[in-house]
């Protein structure tokens, strides 16, 4: 694209290039981070931004729609997510009908080790395998 080629050009030759690199330099981290993630954890980054968000929400909940909202997945990839996580144990969902306000998602307590739910220990997450 070139500035100089057109007047509606939304970016410069030099703009361009420079969010070009800021995507490419975007992916290569979170390829990186999902690859370390894998390893060391058996999570992806997908899985991880759930879980972080769930650990920082109030009193580790949310409901499914405020989860949507404020991680990098829409509505229907959060339900899938969340389903393989509360197949897993990480977390778990139920219904407050009495309540209306549908279903809630909750970082499940026996993240941390012996069960006892102290932040500082409830990162090392593993997802068991076998």
């Amino acid at each position: 694209m070139s500035s100089t080629n057109s007047q509606d050009a939304y970016l410069t030759d030099a703009e361009f290039r420079a969010w070009h690199g800021c995507l490419q330099f975007n992916n290569a981290v979170m390829r990186a981070l999902d690859a370390a993630l894998a390893a060391a954890h058996h999570i992806s980054v997908k899985e991880f931004d759930v879980l972080i968000t769930l650990f920082n929400a109030p009193s580790n909940r949310l409901r499914m729609t405020e989860l949507a909202e404020r991680v990098v997945l829409t509505p229907s990839g959060v339900t899938y997510l969340v389903t393989r996580l509360e197949r897993d144990g990480l977390v778990n969902r139920s219904v407050r009908r009495w309540a209306h306000c549908g279903r809630r998602c909750e970082l499940e307590k026996c993240v941390a080790p012996g069960n006892a739910y102290e932040p500082r220990l409830a990162m090392p997450i593993q997802r068991g395998h076998g």
